[in-house]
């Protein structure tokens, strides 16, 4: 993340963690580790999101 640190708000917001093995924290919605993400303005993908192109 910390080569995304200096950009915009609005380039975060096209970033999604994916690839998540089934035991990491970012996969449950009230974790520390999902609220970080967040709050830096990036996104979690989840199961059944679907991305244009």
């Amino acid at each position: 993340m910390s080569l995304f640190n200096n950009s915009s708000k609005k380039e975060k917001s096209k970033i999604y963690f994916i690839h998540l093995n089934h035991t990491n924290p970012l996969l449950d919605e009230k974790s520390k580790e999902f609220n970080d993400i967040i709050n830096k303005g990036y996104n979690v993908a989840y199961e059944g999101l679907e991305l244009n192109l």
